[in-house]
């Protein structure tokens, strides 16, 4: 697995340059897991070198055919497969009693690891490297797929990676998220709540500052910042031009997971400045958490963000773009099955042949699910159903888990929960 793997790996010709320090440091401030203090902030920011600007990685992607003027500005590096696909769910729609169910395949973005996340490493990892980063440092749950998608990403493309994970209930796939993170060859640290956490990662940014010579790029929990949300305005700009194709009709409706927003910030960005702001978001939250006021704050942060790099790039009232959250299928907690989710699971496998999870994707579906039956406002309407899990790469050896830091062995040996449940 691993020599397959490592043969996809290139050499980035950043290394040859120095890292523009002053904005890697930037990311690990601004990194709201990482604990720090004024003081310290001050005293990181005097141990930076002198820059010199690494290069930019760009890819074709729709957003640069509507604002051209972010194409010379804004770091893209091709890593997913675009666009995913679109098609009808005929006959998931049957059995739901809704004749236009449609489905957008982000578990398509990669054939061993896509999802949402891929298509945020697309803008994360080509700022990384035009900064002349060598190293990332990312944070997420033990079950992360951002964690596993900046692993699988950063040995694909030569940069060294650490992660620092947190709890959350058991599941096969929490499993082998955690495998596929020391397949790709992280650095894994396990801690048992956020504020260790945050110091911990502190340290091992100095350290590896003081080791190397250069702080690591942080990317936050669901790299869900404005770089990030900004792979998903470039979606609505792809599902547009899947609609002038005529690849589907144009939806009333999207149901999409939330969890830490930067993918549906985006995605509500992207379809109004598309043009195609009267479609509805039904975000399903995945834990109960204030939404609302995290979807004003990413939203804006990214519509600065592009109006800053090209003013030509509209500036919205982010309030009344067209986002309602769905709260009622999140479950007890964060990663906690839910009765609704793994039957959706279930529904979506058997008609279908769609792999979900039981975290995101499968809560969502459990929304999506019972609003078709239960609310009339939903009948003869076109509806869209967002896939964005698409972790497909397995390990399938029982004690490769023995391999990793011992924090880790324990999710091993424990029961898990199941989806036949």
């Amino acid at each position: 697995f691993m020599k397959k793997f490592l043969g996809l790996s290139i050499t980035l010709f950043c290394f040859l340059l120095k890292a523009d320090e002053t904005n890697i440091l930037d990311t690990i401030l601004s990194c709201r897991q990482i604990q720090k203090t004024d003081s310290l902030a001050k005293e990181c920011t005097a141990l930076i070198r002198p820059a010199v600007r690494g290069r930019f990685f760009t890819a074709d992607r729709p957003i640069f055919h509507y604002y051209p003027g972010l194409r010379i500005v804004l770091p893209w590096m091709a890593l997913a497969d675009l666009p995913t696909p679109v098609r009808k769910m005929g006959v998931l729609g049957e059995e739901l009693g809704h004749a236009e169910l449609y489905l957008k395949e982000d578990g398509l973005t990669g054939a061993g690891i896509g999802g949402n996340k891929l298509r945020k490493m697309e803008t994360i990892l080509a700022d990384a490297i035009n900064q002349g980063a060598r190293e990332v440092v990312t944070f997420g749950c033990i079950g992360s797929n951002l964690v596993a998608t900046v692993c699988y990403c950063a040995a694909k493309i030569g940069l060294q990676c650490s992660v620092h994970l947190k709890p959350q209930p058991l599941s096969h796939v929490v499993q082998n998220n955690l495998l596929l993170d020391h397949a790709y060859g992280a650095r894994m640290y396990f801690y048992p709540n956020n504020e260790l956490r945050g110091y911990g990662a502190m340290h091992e940014a100095l350290q590896t500052k003081f080791e190397t010579g250069l702080f690591p790029y942080a990317i936050p929990t669901g790299a869900s910042n404005e770089r990030g949300a900004t792979a998903y305005v470039n979606a609505g700009f792809e599902l547009k031009e899947q609609i002038e194709r005529e690849a589907l009709p144009k939806p009333d409706y999207i149901f999409i997971p939330v969890g830490s927003m930067g993918t549906v910030s985006g995605l509500a960005l992207g379809l109004a400045a598309a043009g195609l702001g009267d479609i509805e978001i039904i975000a399903v939250a995945t834990e109960q958490d204030d939404y609302q006021t995290a979807f004003l704050k990413q939203t804006t942060e990214c519509n600065q963000f592009l109006n800053t790099l090209d003013s030509n790039f509209p500036l919205f009232d982010v309030q009344t773009l067209k986002v309602s959250f769905e709260m009622g299928f999140a479950g007890e907690a964060y990663g906690q099955f839910t009765e609704a989710c793994v039957d959706a699971i279930h529904l979506f496998e058997d008609l279908e042949r769609v792999k979900l999870e039981g975290t995101y994707t499968g809560k969502a579906a459990a929304g999506m699910i019972h609003n078709l039956k239960n609310d009339l406002r939903y009948k003869d309407k076109v509806v869209l159903f967002w896939n964005t899990f698409g972790i497909h790469n397995v390990v399938d050896e029982p004690y490769y888990y023995k391999y990793l830091p011992r924090a880790f062995h324990q999710f091993f040996e424990q029961d898990v929960q199941v989806l036949d449940q």
